[in-house]
């Protein structure tokens, strides 16, 4: 009754490549676009901190939601 159940790590190792594959080219890039996002970029130097102020401009524009209603239409399949 005392005997523990062995750790068996092959299963673990054969995943890790993939892991870090998923995460190299999804979440890492993901990530580092939320913090641009959240900057002033000057060409490929982070500037001044800016919050929210990037999708407030775009929100505020007419043609996103243009834009955003032709998406959902072609989505749905329905031309716009």
């Amino acid at each position: 009754m005392g005997r523990r159940a062995r750790l068996d790590p092959l299963p673990y190792l054969l995943v890790l490549p993939t892991v870090v594959l998923i995460v190299a080219f999804t979440i890492a890039p993901a990530l580092y676009g939320l913090i641009v996002s959240l900057h002033r970029v000057q060409f490929v130097r982070l500037g001044s901190f800016i919050g929210l102020e990037n999708y407030l401009d775009v929100l505020g524009q007419e043609r996103t939601l243009v834009n955003l209603r032709n998406s959902f239409a072609l989505a749905a399949g329905r031309p716009s």
